[in-house]
């Protein structure tokens, strides 16, 4: 009933176009409208997770961390500490997110939920990003990941409206989530799970970077 409803509202020369455009002829008009807005939610929790990821270097900046690991506390236990909530506070935000909308607009809430439960290993790929870079170059961790997630922001918003196409979409994380919704991949389980090992190897990476350097304190 209310999908029915939400397809009524959206049912605009305009909108038609513009499905047409994101989701293909047979696209439904609500199946359109919640992976576009997933898709944006999803790059906000993104960068809600990459907060989390580089609270560590905050710490780290402020003289803290060092106080902190003088204590018997070790260097990954503290790190992983701040990872917990990268890694965590994505899957209750899009949990939340997913069954709002499939509860308030679309009656199926188990599917729009795992539609957006999809983006999961993209955001964990940026969190990952960071991780990589905390453990590297700690000093450029904030501005090298938020660049990142703004070029991603950027490819995605151009593949969307068909303005890039081959290599250059394959940059952003985002760009591998199937549109569930939409069926946009007949194995989605292949393009989540290699992002997954991608997102792990990143995060893996970082903390073993950290392990070996000092930490670099703000001048």
């Amino acid at each position: 009933m209310a999908a029915r409803g939400l397809n009524t509202q959206l049912d605009t020369p305009q909108f038609r176009e513009l499905a047409a455009t994101l989701g293909g002829a047979e696209a439904g008009l609500s199946d359109v409208f919640f992976t576009f807005v997933m898709y944006v939610l999803s790059q906000l929790v993104a960068g809600a997770a990459l907060v989390s990821a580089l609270r560590a270097r905050a710490e780290e900046a402020a003289g803290r961390a060092e106080l902190l690991l003088s204590t018997p506390v070790g260097r990954l236990r503290w790190a992983l500490s701040h990872l917990v909530f990268a890694v965590m506070s994505p899957v209750l935000l899009l949990t939340v997110l997913g069954a709002v909308a499939g509860l308030t607009f679309d009656g199926d809430v188990a599917r729009v939920t795992g539609a957006t439960l999809a983006y999961l290993p993209a955001v964990w790929t940026v969190a990952g990003i960071a991780t990589l870079m905390f453990g590297l170059l700690p000093r450029l961790a904030a501005a090298v990941s938020w660049t990142a997630l703004g070029l991603f922001l950027v490819v995605d918003l151009l593949a969307e409206f068909k303005l890039a196409t081959g290599i250059i979409l394959d940059l952003s994380p985002f760009m591998h989530v199937p549109a569930m919704l939409l069926g946009g991949a007949s194995s989605p389980a292949a393009p989540l799970l290699g992002l997954t090992v991608v997102a792990i190897t990143l995060t893996a990476a970082g903390l073993a970077f950290l392990r070996r350097r000092d930490l670099m304190p703000s001048a």
